[in-house]
């Protein structure tokens, strides 16, 4: 259900963002997973899986900027 609302999501961002800027938030989808686990049914991540959340955000961040410019 989550990996549901997070596409679902990124297919309504999709009417404003350009398909190009919209192709690197889809690495995100697993974070919104994850995120949502946290809140709808208390699931507590590893340390590892806090990090490889970092990770996805950092890199579509650092993604989405280098080409840009």
């Amino acid at each position: 259900m989550q990996y549901a609302i997070a596409f679902l999501l990124y297919l309504i961002a999709l009417r404003t963002v350009q398909a190009s800027d919209a192709a690197f938030y889809v690495a995100l989808i697993p974070v919104f997973g994850v995120a949502s686990a946290i809140v709808l049914i208390g699931e507590q991540p590893s340390l590892l899986q806090w990090i490889g959340a970092a990770l996805i955000i950092g890199s579509s961040y650092a993604a989405n900027q280098f080409c840009r410019n």
